[in-house]
């Protein structure tokens, strides 16, 4: 992580951490809002031990782009919503994580995806679960959230819904 971000980083946790302690006087204001995009790269373990110190920097520099893809967002005036959209999608893109492309395999050797999205102003969710040719299942879950009168779809019916909303397809 350069430099740059993990001071970034650090300054953000203070605010929110004296925000949230109280550690503000009367006559002092409140800091100006300050985006802040935290991410994962997956389920599972990656033991550090088992990496070579060029994965972990490989990894490393996936969690920056995708905290990045999502800056790019903010900074030219998308809402919070694209701007997590297209930092789960970059993950998803990357085989480097337990996210799409990069998806552990079930039981029967076969990659089965699921996201989910909510808005936390106004509650509304959406998911979908059981895929295996949706490309960026975070989409799929969003425009769910957006666009259905369901909450949570899976299996064939997820795929068919994502065809017809025109999100990219793709063969495992």
């Amino acid at each position: 992580m350069p430099d740059g971000l993990l001071s970034t980083l650090i300054a953000r946790v203070r605010k929110l951490a004296a925000l949230a302690l109280g550690n503000r006087s009367k006559k002092q204001q409140a800091p100006e809002p300050c985006p802040t995009i935290v991410i994962h790269g997956g389920a599972g373990t990656i033991r550090k031990e088992k990496m070579t110190s060029a994965e972990e920097r490989e990894l490393r520099a996936g969690l920056y782009h995708a905290t990045e893809c999502g800056y790019a967002v903010l900074r030219s005036g998308g809402t919070a919503a694209d701007a997590v959209e297209a930092a789960v999608r970059a993950m998803e893109d990357s085989p480097l994580f337990n996210a799409g492309k990069g998806a552990v395999f079930n039981i029967k050797g076969v990659n089965q995806l699921e996201a989910s999205f909510m808005d936390g102003r106004t509650g509304a969710a959406g998911a979908a679960t059981l895929l295996t040719v949706v490309r960026n299942p975070i989409s799929l879950a969003r425009k769910v959230m957006e666009s259905n009168r369901h909450v949570f779809l899976g299996g064939a019916g997820a795929e068919d819904y994502a065809r017809e909303t025109g999100l990219d397809i793709v063969h495992p």
